[in-house]
């Protein structure tokens, strides 16, 4: 699940760095926030209980 996470998160922030969100959005900081939530969401910290 990190993983699938991580690659999503850096999906969305390479994108936005090299300029490929601009045909969809000029404010694209709600996309890397819901991103983000979605990440920390499916992540557990190290150690936490099942």
């Amino acid at each position: 699940m990190f993983l699938n996470s991580w690659t999503r998160l850096y999906g969305v922030l390479a994108a936005e760095l090299f300029g490929q969100l601009s045909w969809a959005a000029t404010n694209t900081e709600p996309l890397f926030e819901a991103e983000l939530a979605f990440f920390s969401s499916q992540v557990r910290p190290v150690g936490a209980a099942d």
